[in-house]
């Protein structure tokens, strides 16, 4: 067996001891109790409940925001299934350890591309998979963020191979990692790394230009684009149809005309940048507890803020005040990368050089002034305004995934340079030295002098009306949380100064010695996680993703009719927990319905009670005191109904306000774009007309009606048109946009049944299109990888 298969073999098991050491209580049958997790089992609560009814998966959701397609989070498909058995045999060790596993074995698989040494392909491995942002965001829930952001390694290192060695093989598996990357539904990550993807390819190109292979690189190029459209049309279901829905959503084009702004076309600013990371504030990434940590909690029980609250009887308030102090409203952890890789990291500045250490830099760079967003917002707006597609995301602070790959991605080429004896060992002292003193006496001078130079002050820390004294105890922890980080990454930095000090002076023993610094990286990085991912966080399988019934929802189940619940318990229109025994008017989702957002904003977060009857809101769910009770609207419109007159509008502006302005039941508001449909087509109603439902699932719809001449009805259903198809009597029914939002049309006089469904268009064509591109991307990675080993075959028989 070579040394080099035994290093791989060694880092491989080593991934596996660290994964599922961590995650230990999943395999007793336990998970951590996740927000988004929960709001998403809200959510799918629709689409159980029509799968088990009518036996299909409905693509639409009706028990949130009026109702939306479901493949804003989950489409079934065939294509979607085509890749399916790549990622179980992926989660070989379940999720979620197999997530830091396939982190880990990615990032080495890319080391591997380039070259690397495996054991320091290892450290680096270490460092990418146990950034202590992945486990943060895993304890909030955000799973898809951090599937997306375990194929970006290994899609990376294809590229590279691609163009430094094999084509085929290379190309085949970035088309493979392409399409996991975009089935992973977070387009946000795949953006940002596309940053990291075009630094590459641009540093290569001028690599190529300076050794005059610009031609092979253009054709290269060229393969790897077509490579990638493979990737991309593996998922064209999801694609076509989210890029369809993201024109009606919130992330689209804005619909009313405001008198203070131009037209948008995307999210507002000031929501794009909410989150924006400080510039004091990145120096997290070496001391993870500079400001404070986290906003929930976070200060300890044996310090001055603890004492302090002791003689208000008020202890408890220990572990509920914020020890976050920073720029961001609030925030679960630090992006801490740790103090050994960032040592090594910043080595590399001083001994790495070549077209791709300026291309990493650059982008790292680039992430660190977007992550400031508004703290930088000169710089923001350029992005926000000229950038394609960079003002249809929020959060800007999640950029610093970037930074969390680039700084071990360096690092590992620094260890490299290090232990390279070809390197002038004067050179390599020099790198060692001049990090040292830098990062050794930061450190220290942070330590001696921090408290002075920064406030520990949080902007809402006079908000919780807390005493001075509890004030003033409140900033003197935080600075001992600083000091106390601030000399642990002390600690850190010597101990791997030395090691790589040893390493260059003893060489025979530096396989040792990585192994060593590996270990140190995993000291470094696991108790850290562990302040906001361990085991107390774990509880049964059931209960981490339960949604308990409670005796309200029950009486309101009582109720066999067809209607909606809006929930003032709970934040009604960022919660998703009622969804999941009703039809709520509110929800939880990232792009709302674009229409549906501007009613929330004008009229139901003003409790307009007209409103509320318009989407047959039928039972509310209110506070009173500690006990929830509810209150019976007995003036809700039902689930359709006829109008005797039309208010016509002529811009969103006017049809928004109109709905506010007329006695909704009996008046509709139209828009002119609709007139030759409406206009002259229908009159009053008469006693014994009627129209009501008589079977409803997500996706399909039936009314019976009654009607002496032809009428105008309005359905309580979002309009959609994209998908939904309805009939009379089996003869296609003409559907338009009544109530700024809602479903009507012209019903023909006599009496018979209309149905609606949704199916959404072109679907089995779309669908073949993937299934195309996902085998044909299987089978050239089969055959890319059986030619390799044909090649390798023959070259080791020729050696010989």
């Amino acid at each position: 067996m070579s040394n080099n298969l035994k290093q791989h073999i060694f880092a491989v098991a080593l991934f596996l001891v660290v994964c599922i050491a961590y995650f230990a209580p999943q395999y007793q049958g336990k998970d951590v109790r996740q927000f988004d997790n929960i709001q998403a089992n809200g959510t799918r609560a629709s689409i159980e409940r029509t799968i088990a009814q009518e036996g299909e998966h409905p693509q639409w959701i009706d028990n949130m925001f009026g109702g939306m397609p479901s493949y804003t989070f989950d489409m079934d498909s065939v294509s979607k299934h085509v890749l399916d058995p790549i990622i179980y045999v992926l989660n070989i060790i379940q999720q979620p350890a197999s997530h830091y596993f396939i982190l880990m074995l990615g990032f080495y698989f890319m080391a591997i591309c380039f070259r690397i040494n495996p054991l320091i392909a290892m450290i680096g491995s270490l460092a990418w998979g146990l950034s202590t942002y992945f486990f943060i965001i895993y304890t909030a829930g955000h799973i898809m963020k951090l599937v997306a952001l375990m194929y970006v390694a290994p899609l990376i290192g294809s590229i590279y191979y691609a163009y430094s060695r094999n084509l085929l093989l290379g190309g085949s598996l970035a088309a493979l990692f392409t399409a996991l990357e975009i089935k992973s539904v977070h387009p946000q990550i795949t953006y940002y790394f596309l940053f990291v993807i075009l630094a590459l390819i641009i540093s290569i190109g001028f690599e190529q230009y300076k050794k005059k292979e610009i031609r092979q690189f253009f054709i290269k190029s060229a393969a790897l684009f077509g490579f990638a459209v493979m990737g991309i049309c593996a998922n064209s279901v999801y694609l076509y149809y989210t890029l369809d829905y993201t024109k009606e959503s919130t992330r689209g084009k804005e619909i009313l005309i405001s008198e203070h702004k131009e037209q948008d076309k995307g999210l507002d600013k000031d929501y794009i940048t909410a989150w924006s990371y400080g510039k004091a504030e990145t120096l997290n990434m070496l001391i993870p507890n500079l400001y404070g940590g986290t906003s929930e909690g976070g200060f300890q029980s044996d310090g001055e803020l603890y004492d302090t609250l002791r003689k208000y009887k008020a202890t408890e308030l220990t572990q509920q005040l914020p020890a976050y102090w920073g720029p961001q409203p609030m925030t679960s952890g630090p992006v801490y990368i740790g103090a050994t890789i960032i040592f090594l990291f910043l080595i590399s500045l001083f001994l790495v050089r070549g077209k791709l250490f300026v291309g990493i830099i650059s982008v790292t760079v680039l992430a660190l002034m977007l992550a400031w967003g508004h703290n930088l917002m000169w710089f923001t707006n350029l992005f926000i305004d000229y950038f394609p597609l960079y003002n249809k995301f929020r959060t800007v602070s999640m950029i610093l995934v970037i930074v969390e790959f680039t700084v071990p991605f360096l690092a590992m080429f620094a260890l490299q340079k290090i232990l390279d004896d070809s390197v002038n060992l004067n050179k390599r002292l020099a790198a060692l030295r001049y990090s040292s003193i830098i990062l050794i006496g930061f450190l220290i001078l942070l330590y001696m002098f921090g408290g002075e130079f920064l406030s520990f002050t949080g902007g809402n820390d006079l908000q919780y009306g807390m005493p001075e004294d509890v004030v003033l105890a409140m900033q003197s922890d935080r600075i001992g949380l600083m000091q106390s980080d601030a000399a642990r990454s002390l600690i850190l930095v010597v101990l791997t100064s030395v090691l790589v000090y040893v390493s260059m002076k003893l060489p025979k023993y530096k396989n040792y010695l990585l192994v060593c610094l590996g270990l140190l990286v995993c000291a470094d990085l696991i108790p850290i996680n562990k302040r906001f991912l361990n085991n107390d966080h774990f509880v049964p399988e059931r209960q981490a993703m339960e949604i308990p019934m409670t005796n309200i929802d029950r009486q309101i189940l009582e109720d066999k009719s067809n209607y909606r619940v809006a929930n003032f318990t709970v934040s009604t229109f960022n919660d998703a927990t009622t969804s999941m025994y009703h039809r709520s008017v509110g929800g939880y989702s990232a792009v709302k319905p674009r229409r549906y957002q501007d009613i929330i904003d004008k009229y139901l977060s003003d409790n307009s009670a007209e409103i509320y009857s318009l989407l047959n809101t039928k039972y509310f769910i209110l506070k009173d005191g500690d006990t929830p009770k509810i209150m019976l609207n007995d003036k809700a419109l039902g689930n359709a109904w006829f109008v005797d007159e039309v208010l016509w509008v002529n811009t969103p502006n006017e049809e928004l306000d109109g709905i506010g302005q007329v006695k909704l039941g009996s008046v509709a508001v139209v828009s002119n774009e609709f007139k030759k449909v409406v206009e002259n087509k229908f009159t009053k109603q008469e006693d014994g007309d009627f129209i009501r439902q008589t079977k409803y699932t997500a996706n399909k719809w039936s009314f019976e009606y009654s009607a002496k001449s032809s009428r105008l009805a309005v359905f309580s259903e979002m309009y959609f048109p994209n998908g939904w198809a309805a009939t009379v009597n089996g003869e296609e029914l003409e559907l338009i946009r009544v109530d700024y939002d809602f479903f009507g049309a012209i019903i023909p006089e006599g009496s018979g049944e209309i149905k609606f469904e949704f199916n959404p268009p072109k679907m089995a064509l779309i669908d073949g299109i993937g299934v195309l591109f996902s085998v044909t991307i299987l089978l050239l990675v089969v055959l890319s990888i059986v030619l390799s080993l044909r090649k390798s075959k023959k070259e080791s028989t020729h050696e010989r």
